[in-house]
């Protein structure tokens, strides 16, 4: 079988990630589809994974589990290959709710919990936090969203938590879109900590189709 590794988000892709230029070491697994539906198999993972709380009680809760666990095991049979484990600190995007908020979604954590079961040395933080709730990004519809130095503004280190990091910090995410959340985290890592590499990487990209509307709909979280 043919060895699974992450793929780059090279220059033919930028033009899909409006916020990301060359200088930005982004990866991803899979390609998520704008308007694809749950159809396309990818789109279907990423719906199960990003289920909200709210549905715990109902019957398809169990397949947001499912998703959790078929991503943490593409992880475990990739990362360690693709990585250099020993000088690398992953550090999940953190989702629009704040940890505060009875709908924090901690779907990274988990993932990253199961594949440090399989390699215990694993190195993982939550290392950055919501200050505040923002909306999800299909929730701005035509409104403006907000640009990188916002959602920076939004984002703060945990100091409990920032000691010893290692040489490569891996912002790791579900999608990719327009990279901006990617960007602002970035930011504020290199601001913070300016002898460390910063690199992304993705479940998926979200990949916009010729003639496709490009409002984010379809990313429920």
């Amino acid at each position: 079988m043919q060895q699974i590794k992450p793929l780059k988000i090279d220059e033919l892709l930028l033009s899909d990630h409006f916020y990301l230029n060359p200088e930005d070491d982004c990866y991803y697994f899979k390609e998520y589809v704008a308007k694809a539906g749950f159809e396309n198999i990818t789109n279907s993972l990423i719906f199960n994974f990003k289920k909200k709380l709210d549905k715990k009680d109902l019957p398809e809760w169990k397949y947001k589990g499912q998703a959790i666990r078929e991503i943490a095991e593409l992880f475990s049979k990739t990362l360690p290959s693709f990585l250099n484990l020993k000088k690398i600190t992953f550090v999940p995007i953190p989702p629009s709710k704040c940890k505060q908020n009875s709908l924090y979604d901690d779907r990274m954590v988990r993932v990253l919990k199961i594949f440090k079961e399989n390699y215990n040395k694993t190195d993982f933080r939550e290392l950055i936090l919501t200050k505040n709730d923002i909306k999800a990004v299909h929730e701005y519809g035509e409104e403006k969203r907000p640009e990188i130095a916002e959602l920076q503004h939004n984002l703060v280190v945990d100091r409990s938590c920032q000691d010893d990091l290692k040489e490569t910090i891996v912002l790791l995410d579900d999608v990719i879109t327009t990279g901006a959340h990617f960007k602002a985290c970035k930011n504020l890592l290199q601001k913070k900590f300016p002898d460390k590499k910063v690199i992304g990487i993705f479940i998926a990209r979200r990949s916009i189709m010729a003639g496709i509307k490009d409002d984010f709909t379809d990313l429920r979280e």
